[in-house]
């Protein structure tokens, strides 16, 4: 291989690497999983949600105790460009997340749509966020309309939920 291929197979490696991270990311606020942070967030990491702005070692208390709220929630990734300088890195990641919470007894469903705007580092072989800041460019709230147990729904008996039960840690 030429030395530039040998860069762009790097970058690329290292593209994936962090795609990983913000996969695990959506899986550990869908599944209420502090204990994946660690593999998420470097130790001085700081989030802007404005909701939440500070370390990420405080995003656990603050954002776990809200999301435990919802009785649903559903992160999405879209668009992902990644930029690669070296151990730093960039990137803006679209995302939609789909929430299902009560307000005043009724479930409401909200799609919130964003963007991650965030900056990674390669620490000690391994990529994670040092930065992660929320933009919120659309969003929709409706009441839930949901069915569980009609038709075709009620034969699909795998479902995901919050925590160790769900499926994805039987794999």
């Amino acid at each position: 291989m030429s030395a530039a291929s040998d860069r762009e197979l790097r970058q690329a490696i290292d593209k994936q690497a962090i795609r990983d991270v913000c996969m695990l990311y959506c899986r550990a606020v869908d599944r209420i999983d502090a204990d994946l942070l660690p593999r998420i967030f470097h130790d001085d990491a700081t989030i802007a949600f404005g909701t939440y702005n500070g370390p990420a070692s405080g995003f656990v208390d603050n954002t776990f105790a809200h999301l435990r709220t919802m009785e649903r929630t559903f992160h999405c990734l879209g668009n992902q460009l990644i930029t690669v300088d070296g151990d730093r890195a960039a990137g803006e990641i679209y995302v939609f997340a789909y929430l299902s919470s009560r307000e005043t007894g009724e479930l409401v469903d909200t799609l919130l749509v964003g963007r991650y705007l965030d900056r990674y580092e390669r620490r000690d072989g391994a990529w994670k966020i040092s930065h992660r800041a929320f933009v919120m460019d659309w969003n929709q709230n409706q009441p839930n309309s949901s069915e569980w147990e009609e038709g075709m729904y009620g034969e699909l008996r795998a479902r995901g939920c919050r925590g160790k039960d769900d499926p994805v840690y039987g794999l």
